[in-house]
């Protein structure tokens, strides 16, 4: 009896010593996001398109590009991605079927390979859809639904679908809203969707460092309760000279109130933001 309680002593005494050394081990394994190595870099370009949208994603091994700027401003974003080093992208998202967004991809779809297409399911009878869609090609095209993802596998990023199509007769309310996690950065690309689409957002975590801002500053979007909901730190504009009053004061009073700062591709032609997952900042890009 005596020799087996010595034992038991001892087994006692190794497996406390066993957690005195794990212990800090596993400290490490539940730090917080906060205190994360960095990460390889992963840049967004929002491209200088005038009065449109087009916003180039990349890790330097895979990539998306969102939007493609007004059918003018096609070769001009297919100029852009060839400076880059691009001849071939994963994903074209295109985020609804206005001209000012999808207008320019024809172009790059003739000057491109794409792998797969992100369309909001919208048929429109315009010059646009019609010279986009016969350029599809054999690219894979999907129409997502809320919740679904798609992985940068070599960064382990993630974009995901916020708003898709919900059946509305605008355009606008029908936008894919997508949203890219990379470590502890966030993004979240709010295409043209207005007060209504954007109310549906609201009941989503959309917490966000960067925002680009609706609509091109629309005074019908980014309100004051959005904002509050996103908290972002850096609000980007894609605008151009245009007739609608784009940015609106409103838009711009707002979201300085929330503290973000604001820069505007009309004011500061493209911008190119790099994030290693901790930390971002804003590089100087290739220019238009």
């Amino acid at each position: 009896m005596g020799r087996k309680i010595a034992l038991l002593f001892v087994a006692l005494a190794i497996a406390i010593s066993a957690l005195f050394f794990i212990f800090p081990y596993l400290q490490i394994l539940i730090q917080p996001a906060e205190n994360q190595a960095p990460l390889p870099s992963f840049t967004v370009y929002f491209l200088n398109v005038g009065q449109g949208d087009s916003i180039f994603l990349t890790n330097g091994n895979e990539s998306m590009l969102m939007d493609c700027g007004p059918e003018e401003q096609g070769k001009k974003v297919s100029a852009y991605l060839t400076r880059l080093g691009v001849y071939e992208i994963d994903y074209l998202a295109i985020t609804h079927t206005d001209s000012d967004h999808m207008g320019g991809c024809a172009e790059i779809l003739n000057d491109f390979y794409i792998r797969t297409i992100l369309v909001d399911g919208q048929i429109r009878d315009t010059s646009a859809y019609t010279k986009t869609v016969s350029a599809f090609g054999d690219s894979a095209v999907i129409v997502p639904r809320v919740g679904d993802s798609f992985d940068f596998p070599s960064s382990v990023s993630k974009i995901s679908i916020l708003h898709a199509n919900s059946g509305s007769s605008e355009p606008n309310q029908n936008s894919l809203v997508l949203f890219l996690k990379y470590g502890k950065i966030k993004f979240l690309f709010d295409s043209d969707c207005d007060s209504g689409c954007e109310t549906a957002l609201e009941l989503q975590n959309i917490d966000a460092d960067i925002l680009k801002v609706a609509h091109h500053g629309s005074r019908y979007a980014t309100s004051s309760e959005f904002l509050s909901k996103v908290t972002p730190k850096l609000a980007i504009i894609s605008v151009g000279e245009n007739s609608y009053g784009h940015p609106s004061n409103e838009t711009l009073a707002r979201i300085l109130s929330s503290g973000s700062e604001i820069l505007r591709t009309d004011q500061n032609n493209s911008i190119a933001v790099r994030t290693d997952g901790v930390s971002f900042s804003i590089i100087p890009p290739v220019q238009n």
